[in-house]
Order: structure tokens, then sequence, then C-alpha cells
């Protein structure tokens, strides 16, 4: 395990071959971000995307890339265990491959307790029944019991320092099966759901 000092970024990456237009708002982001954090670490996880010309560009950027192979862990929890099995930090930022930063995240989060804030929450099921069923499914497995209403952490996205980082692997999450979308929207829930009872709330960036 490699510790970074200070933060590390990890990207969750998938682009489609058949869309020019999102593999150039691709770049655009890794541009961008590369602007907004130059000097921190930052790690964009191949997550079984089939349009790999991206490769050059984060080489360019000095921008580590690390291949997730995995059928059970795909979509962002995937990659985010992908390259918690090699790096550890003092504070982590966990964003999809195609996140534009205007600016780099203000918020202080606290030295001495487990802090986190989501990049973005909805409240709200926002799903069918099935979706539900696949949730509780999901908070089962966690020892956890079903939903009720918490927000949903949009995107898979949100900014930690190590203390809920640790109290988040201990949960089990990273070790939820994620292999398709559906498992992908339901950890949005169940995500916010975690940060919402172990942290009693569920604060959002500015």
């Amino acid at each position: 395990m490699i510790h970074i000092e200070g933060l590390i970024i990890i990207l969750a990456v998938y682009i489609n071959n058949e869309n020019e237009k999102n593999y150039n708002i691709l770049l655009d982001c890794f541009k961008q971000l590369k602007k907004v954090y130059p000097n921190e670490k930052i790690v964009a996880v191949y997550n079984q995307s089939p349009n790999n010309k991206w490769y050059d560009t984060l080489n360019s950027l000095d921008i580590e890339i690390i291949y997730n192979d995995s059928d059970e862990y795909k979509y962002e929890a995937g990659a985010y265990k992908c390259a918690l099995n090699k790096y550890s930090a003092d504070n982590y930022l966990l964003i999809q491959g195609n996140i534009y930063m205007n600016n780099k995240i203000t918020e202080e989060l606290d030295k001495y307790n487990p802090d986190v804030y989501a990049l973005g929450s909805l409240y709200g099921l926002c799903w069918d029944q099935n979706g539900l069923n696949h949730i509780n499914k999901k908070l089962n497995t966690l020892n956890m019991y079903n939903w009720n209403n918490e927000p949903l952490v949009l995107w898979n996205c949100f900014y930690c320092n190590h203390l809920c980082m640790k109290e988040l692997i201990k949960t089990g999450y990273f070790n939820l099966t994620c292999n398709t979308k559906d498992c992908s929207c339901a950890n949005e829930r169940v995500l916010g759901t975690i940060f919402y009872r172990y942290f009693n709330n569920l604060k959002i960036k500015s």
C-alpha cells in the first residue's frame, strides 16, 4: 500500500467508442482537472472502457492509469476499489472522469473526525419497486436496515478525509458487487444512506 500525503484524486473512466462528443468532453475534463490540481496525485482507473484513445492525453498530463480488469467490480465503486487496493491518502476526491471541476474544493475537512462532502445529491427514490428491492438487498448485505428516504450521492462522487474512508471501507461498501448500471444506481442510494446514518448528515460541496 502506497500512502499519499495530502489529497489523492481517483477517477472512474469509461468512454464508448461510438461517441466522439463524449470523448472530447472527457479530455476537456482531464485537462481542466490538471489545471485545478496541478500538484496532487491523480489516478485514472481504466474501467473496461472500449475507447482507450485518452491514454496519450493522460500520460502527457502525468496522470497515472490503473487497469481494472474485474468483471465483478466495475463502474464507479469498482474503479475506486481498484485504486484503493494500491493507494491510501490523507484526503480523497473520488469522481467520474467526466466531471468538470471549475475550481478547487474549498471546504475544509475535519482533522480529528470522519468528514465527507458529496459533490451532489438528490432526495427521493427516483426509481421503481425493483430498484428499491435492489437497494435494500445491498443495505441488508451490509447488515443495515432498509432504505428510509436518505439522500443519494449523485454520480457516486465525494470528497472525504482518511477517517471517513477508513469507516467506509469497514462497512463493506467496496465489497458490494457492482457489475451493472442498476448496481451503480443502487450504490448512489447506499452511499448516501451510509453517510447519513454513520455521520448523521450528508453535506454537499458548495
